[in-house]
């Protein structure tokens, strides 16, 4: 009798949806003008999985814990993680795994999650300290494997130390050009297990592993678009460079700034979790922030009133340290930074900055262009009241002079350690990539001295030395 309740409780909360993980049928032909007119681009992906050695199709009604769980969002556009339900042309290709979806021009994060999300003990977690999703590899009969389930994500997430078997796993980017109808990324398999003794849950999954088989992508779209050709551009690991691309073999890049407005300084007050802290799971945390991103309402950020009483308290320490950050060359000083770190490494770059504003005929021919950008530019309450540490983001985007095609695309950032919160949110911490070590928080004190200014620039000065060398690292 007390296995049989432990068995009810742990199952209480898996999740079984009987709706099939994608909607069979072809693009419309409206949707297939759109395709035609550039508007739009036809993305193919395969996902294939086997459960205890048979395959499972995408197209079958039976429970959602059982198939993969896939989130995307539009890198250039700082996006948050959606949870996507892609489409199958025909029954057929659903059971071969065809998914295919239409996206405008841009850069994807991609994320596909194994089954054994929605079930108790799981098989995969959100680990929110590296603010990454996991497999857990090693089947325990524990309730919530030490984590506390999270409807806003629908998944367990580790609040401490992630468990010795907690495998992260990898996400993706890829690119849709604004020239090619039809984008095949290739095919992501798994084989999985299922739990032993609580029949339905799922006792782990092997690691993604990708292929690419155009010939079979081409099969496929002449089904269902014939007179469309596609064109391979292979999902690549997050945190690295497109096949082929590689530091020493770069030749000469221009680095610009997307736009000034998105370095220019501004106080915009405290903002209590505006990234969206999970509910229970962690207190408020107060942010600075230093980037002109629209001043926030009172109601909006004064959930607790203390916090905008900080804010207004700061704000003349905080308009300071804004004109330092308003006088910061961003290009230049990366440039600097990105090759003194090549040349670490025994490479001599040709990278230089074209000033802010410039037009195409005023830049050189370069093989490559660097765009950069400073998305995230803010002090951060850390740990006690009163410790605050910089947080800054830098959105690089290499890419090819002739052809437009992206060779590399990363958010690379230098903060403190992370608060538990949604990574389902603008700015995902699921496409941010920490460099370390952290930064260090020091008292409000210090930052609102006499060298408060100076500690910022020195501050801001070792983030990007640190992201250039993580850069020339994701480029070795």
């Amino acid at each position: 009798m007390q296995l049989h309740i432990s068995i009810v409780l742990l199952a209480a909360i898996v999740l079984t949806g009987c709706a099939p993980s994608v909607s069979v049928r072809p693009p419309t032909a409206s949707e297939i003008d759109l395709v035609k007119s550039r508007q739009l681009a036809v993305v193919l992906l395969q996902l294939k999985l086997r459960i205890d050695g048979k395959p499972v199709s995408a197209s079958s009604s039976g429970d959602s814990n059982n198939y993969f769980r896939t989130y995307l969002a539009k890198l250039d556009g700082l996006e948050a993680p959606k949870q996507i339900r892609a489409a199958s042309p025909s029954e057929r290709a659903a059971g071969e795994g065809w998914h295919y979806l239409l996206l405008p021009p841009g850069v994807y994060y991609l994320l596909v999650l194994p089954p054994g999300v929605e079930q108790n003990p799981p098989a995969v977690a959100y680990h929110a300290p590296s603010a990454r999703f996991g497999r857990l590899t090693k089947y325990e009969f524990q309730p919530g494997r030490g984590g506390f389930w999270a409807p806003e994500l629908m998944a367990f997430v580790l609040p401490g130390a992630a468990p010795g078997d907690f495998r992260a796993l990898q996400g993706f980017w890829f690119q849709v050009p604004d020239d090619k109808p039809v984008v095949y990324l290739g095919s992501l398999s798994t084989e999985c297990r299922n739990g032993r003794g609580l029949g339905g849950l799922i006792d782990s999954c092997e690691d993604l592993e990708f292929a690419s088989d155009p010939e079979s992508a081409n099969r496929a779209v002449a089904s269902f678009l014939p007179g469309l050709a596609q064109h391979a551009l292979p999902l690549v690991p997050y945190g690295e460079a497109r096949g082929g691309t590689r530091l020493r073999e770069l030749g000469a890049i221009d680095v610009v700034a997307r736009a000034p407005a998105e370095i220019s300084a501004a106080f915009t007050g405290a903002e209590l979790a505006s990234w969206g802290v999970i509910p229970g799971a962690g207190r408020a945390i107060s942010v600075f922030n230093l980037l002109a991103i629209g001043v926030e309402s009172a109601s909006r950020i004064s959930a607790e009133t203390r916090a905008h009483e900080r804010a207004e308290e700061a704000r003349p320490c905080i308009d300071r340290l804004a004109n330092t950050v308003g006088a910061i060359d961003y290009p230049a000083q990366f440039v600097s930074a990105l090759g003194r770190a090549a040349g670490e490494r025994g490479v001599t770059l040709d990278i230089g900055s074209r000033p802010q504003g410039a037009g195409a005929g005023q830049a050189r021919s370069a093989p490559y262009s660097m765009t950069l950008s400073v998305p995230v530019l803010r002090l951060r309450e850390v740990g006690q009241s009163q410790q605050l540490a910089l947080e800054i983001a830098l959105e690089l985007r290499l890419e090819a002079t002739d052809s437009g095609i992206v060779s590399y695309y990363g958010i690379l950032s230098y903060a403190p350690g992370l608060p538990i919160q949604n990574p389902l949110a603008p700015r995902s911490t699921l496409y941010e990539r920490f460099v370390m070590p952290h930064a260090e928080p020091r008292p409000y004190s210090e930052w609102c001295g006499a060298e408060g200014a100076a500690l910022l620039a020195q501050e801001i000065s070792t983030a990007l030395t640190r992201i250039a060398v993580q850069l020339a690292r994701d480029l070795e």
